[in-house]
This record gives structure tokens, C-alpha cells and sequence, in this order.
């Protein structure tokens, strides 16, 4: 991706230091058209108080956009980053999930009639759907659930 070219002169503004395991999280400022990458982990460069911005990277989740908390001084941005992988496949296993569960429940529903402990093929079919879709779903809830990106912003 391409750098913000920095204006010429002295820049006014916090020095920015961007902390985050991922070593591909990267400071973006937002411009009238983009988001453009002001710098990579660790950073330590001076940042216009005024402009928005965000962190994000190559395959992950952007966080929710920001303002610096001051005009002057250091501000150390504190970033735990998720993978968008993990988002997507949380996102398709969701609607699998509850498919498979809806479809064996009404296989089991359509065979409820049959003697007690004879539920046939097509019962034990619409049980399995159940169980795997139950599965699909509780995955889906995990990787969803640890799937946003968040900073601290100091």
C-alpha cells in the first residue's frame, strides 16, 4: 500500500506509538478519499491531532476509527487486532448452522410418528443435522465473538 507522503517542514502534533502483537498492524489516517498507512508497529512519529484515524493491516480487522486524546506529548496506541479469516468463516458457519439444524429438526420432526427407538435412517439423518448444526453454531459464536479488533488509545 501506499505511504502518506509527510508534508515538508515541522509537523505539530503528539509522537504516536502503535503497540500491537500483530506485526502487520499498521496506523492509517483517513483522507478525503481512503484510508492511507501513516506507519507500522512500532511508529514513533509526530501525528496531526486533528485527523481520524484507525488501525488495521493486511487480513485483518480494521478497529473503530479515533481522535488522539491530545495536541502535544506522546500517545501510545495499544492495539489488539483480529484476523478477517476468522470473521468470514464465523459469518458463513452461522446461516450452515442454523440450516442444518433446522433441516435435521424438521427430518426428526417428519419421522416423530415412527414406534419409540425406530426413528429409521431418515431420523437419524435429521439428529445428526441437529448435532451438527448445534456444533456449526457454537463455533460460529466463538470466532464471532473474538472476531473486532479494539484500541487503547493513552
Amino acid at each position: 500500500m501506499p505511504r502518506l507522503a509527510l508534508q515538508p517542514g515541522p509537523l505539530l502534533g503528539p509522537v504516536v506509538r502503535l503497540v500491537a502483537k500483530h506485526p502487520r498492524a499498521t496506523l492509517q489516517v483517513q483522507t478525503e478519499l481512503a484510508w492511507n498507512d501513516l506507519c507500522s508497529v512500532p511508529c514513533g512519529l509526530r501525528a496531526d491531532p486533528a485527523r481520524l484515524y484507525r488501525v488495521a493491516g493486511r487480513r485483518l480487522v480494521p478497529s473503530e476509527p479515533f481522535n488522539l486524546p491530545r495536541g502535544s506529548g506522546d500517545v501510545t496506541i495499544r492495539a489488539d487486532m483480529s484476523s478477517r479469516t476468522r470473521r468470514i468463516v464465523g459469518v458463513v458457519l452461522l446461516p450452515a448452522g442454523a440450516a442444518y439444524a433446522a433441516l435435521g429438526g424438521l427430518l426428526l420432526l417428519s419421522y416423530e410418528n415412527h414406534p419409540a427407538g425406530d426413528a429409521g435412517p431418515i431420523g437419524l439423518i435429521g439428529i445428526m443435522g441437529i448435532v451438527a448444526g448445534a456444533g456449526m453454531l457454537i463455533a460460529s459464536a466463538v470466532l464471532l465473538g473474538g472476531s473486532s479488533s479494539t484500541v487503547d488509545v493513552r
